[in-house]
Order: structure tokens, then sequence, then C-alpha cells
């Protein structure tokens, strides 16, 4: 509709065109942009270090060295090397487990009752409402050092400002053996050493200005768009279980080893084949809690290995160098472009053992390119691990 003066003269036009009406529909029906901290809290492969937990309202510690390496298809490995203990795998603090993990966001919205209508306050219903800056993740757990893989592994995660997470929950505490609250704080340091992190910078300088006379809906990379390519590579070792420890459902062959490399950090677990003799049961005392489970109480063997480049990592700052002595495997030991090496922290407790049948070839992971359905054996050991996940090659 156009409007004019009393004299004729035209002033405008009242309401929008077609053209304009459609235009305000798709933006109307255009989904919104999810936030940026969404994108933050769901970022792998990612390399994650525990700085602390607090055990319900106890002041927060770190008795262990916690490092956990989590590829894109959420594939991870857990290894928290004991620090207060006679030996870095003593108990109760040391533990190590793989699995995978599966995160959801909460409802966008307050979900309130269709049948929620005022009332007193002393019978007024409550209803839910969503955190924002949070996620919830469950662990599902194929390998446990302390023999559990049946107990439901949960928790809520929120985004600090500084970009360290805090992550809250419930599990069993090992100094007592009792459920309780928890709270551990999480900082994920770059997974790649400093030339790949000036190559971000060098990318970030080289981002085009926004400039006033841009469409408003032009979209710029933002810096949590901005990826860095890290290489990740995750190979499984299945194993049939032996008749006597077999399924009702009989579902075949079961994960028994895991390898994650993430970039420069590569942890690998595997699980001794169980005798017949096995026990079932255990305790927080021996290091295992107090479930049923295949496993035995020391039967999972693991390897961290870092790959010390030109420039020293931030993590030989927070208990996850290469050990107080800087062992390094003789054997396949690797030197990079840059002079680096794989270095094996000398806290692992995996040794080859041909009469236990294990075998863990972590460096064969961490060299040269891979390929999803690569494989490797080896004479004298009947375990096969395949390669399942590749990226950043």
């Amino acid at each position: 509709m156009q409007i004019f003066g009393v004299t004729g003269e035209w002033l405008g036009r009242m309401g929008n065109t077609e053209a304009e009406q459609e235009r305000e529909r798709e933006r109307e029906q255009a989904p919104e942009p999810e936030p940026e901290w969404k994108g933050i809290l769901l970022a792998k492969p990612s390399v994650s270090v525990r700085k602390g937990i607090a055990w319900g309202t106890n002041p927060p510690s770190e008795p262990t060295s916690t490092l956990v390496l989590t590829s894109t298809k959420s594939y991870y490995v857990d290894i928290r090397f004991s620090l207060t203990g006679p030996t870095a795998t003593s108990p109760p603090h040391y533990w190590a487990f793989a699995g995978t993990s599966k995160s959801t966001f909460p409802p966008l919205h307050p979900i309130i009752s269709p049948h929620h209508q005022p009332t007193p306050p002393s019978t007024r219903e409550t209803h839910s409402i969503s955190f924002p800056c949070s996620i919830h993740t469950t662990w599902t757990r194929y390998l446990d050092s302390r023999g559990d893989i049946t107990t439901p592994d949960q928790g809520t995660t929120y985004l600090l400002h500084n970009g360290d997470c805090l992550e809250t929950g419930t599990m069993i505490n090992p100094d007592t053996g009792t459920w309780q609250s928890y709270q551990e704080l999480w900082t994920s340091p770059p997974a790649n050493d400093v030339d790949d992190q000036q190559d971000r910078t060098n990318d970030l300088e080289q981002l085009p200005t926004i400039r006033d006379e841009s469409p408003p809906t032009q979209h710029q990379p933002t810096r949590s768009e901005l990826k860095v390519k890290v290489k990740a590579t995750v190979a499984l070792l299945h194993r049939p279980p032996p008749p006597q420890l077999s399924t009702e459902s009989g579902s075949g062959s079961e994960v028994k080893g895991m390898i994650v490399r993430i970039g420069n950090y590569c942890q690998g677990i595997i699980e001794m084949p169980p005798s017949t003799s096995s026990s079932s049961s255990s305790n927080v005392e021996s290091g295992v809690c107090h479930q049923q489970s295949t496993a035995q109480a020391g039967s999972v063997r693991v390897e961290r290995w870092r790959f010390n480049s030109k420039t020293d990592s931030i993590l030989s700052g927070i208990g996850i160098g290469i050990g107080t002595g800087g062992v390094m495997e003789e054997e396949g030991k690797k030197t990079g472009a840059e002079g680096g090496e794989w270095m094996r922290d000398e806290r692992s407790n995996y040794k080859e053992d041909k009469a236990e049948g294990i075998w863990m070839p972590c460096l064969w992971v961490c060299e040269g390119k891979k390929r999803i359905g690569d494989s490797t054996e080896k004479e004298g050991f009947a375990a096969t691990w395949t390669v399942v996940e590749v990226e950043g090659w």
C-alpha cells in the first residue's frame, strides 16, 4: 500500500512487498545458528588432561597423572597413573579403561508440564530447565583395569570462561569404596606441537576483515571453526570370548585391546586372556570395584607415548610427560623431521609377552599413514590389530 500526502506527493509504502515478505518468512523458518560453546564441547579428536578432583564437599586434589585421548568417532583411552602409591599402577588411584562415549545437550527450552497451572506455593510443581554451556556424556567401557565394565559411567560437563571444563557426577570413591558426588577439572592442551599451532595463528591472521558493506548474511569463520589438522588413528584388537565366559547372546568377538593416537599423543590398553580359574568378584582395596566382570584384577596392561618435538609440551608441567627418567622404547624408535621422536612413558606397565599372548603395537599405529582396514600381526601371537578410524592424513 502506497502513501501520498495531501498535495499528492508520494510519501512511501506501507507494508512489505511480496519479495520482502518471502525473505522474512525464510528468515523465520531458517534454523537458529548453534552457539559457539556447543562446538567447543563437541570438539574432537581431543586431548584431555585432568587438573584435579574434589569428592563431595572436600577440597580438590590431583592424586593421578590422567590423560584421555578421544577420537572423532568417540573411541577413547583413559589412563590414570597414580602419583601417591609405591608404583604408578598401585591401587587405589591407578585406573585405566577404554571404550566409546556419547554426548547429548539438555533441551534448549524449559520443559513445562502441559497440565501445569499456577497453584499455591506449597503444592506448586516444578519443571526442568536447561543450563547453558553444558553437555551430558555417557561412557561405555570395553576394558577396565578395575574389572568393572557394567556400572553406568556418566557425567555433566560445564564449559568455563577460560576454556577449561568442570565435570560433575557420582562414582565410587576409590579411597572409601562408596558412591560419592565428584567434580573434576579438565583442560584441553593442543594435540600438536608448536609448528601446527603457528600454522593456526597464520590462518587467523589471514582471515578476511568483515567490512561495513558486507551483507549481514555473509559468514566469516570464527576461531572455534578453524580446525587444526590433527592426525588421529584408532586400532582395535578383537578376541572371541572363551566358552566358559561367553555371554548368553553369543555376540562373537569382544574388544580386548584399543590404541588411540591423537596428534602427538598415543595410548594403548590391552586385556590379557582370562584363565579358567578367574574370579568374577573383586574389591576396591585390590584396585577393583565390587562388580561382576570377566576381567581379572591386574589383567589389563597399558602404554602411553608422546612425540617429543623440538618444543616441549605443556603437559610436562602437569604430570603428563615421559616420566622421571624419560625411558625410551628402543625397538621401533622413530625420529621425526624436526629431530623429535616418540617417547615411551616409563610408568607404562605393558610388556610384550608371548607366553601370556599379549602384544600391543603402539608405534605401528603412530608411524606412517594408515587407512581403515589396515591390520598387523606378529609371528607367535594369535592377535590381529585392525585400524577402524583414521583422520587428518
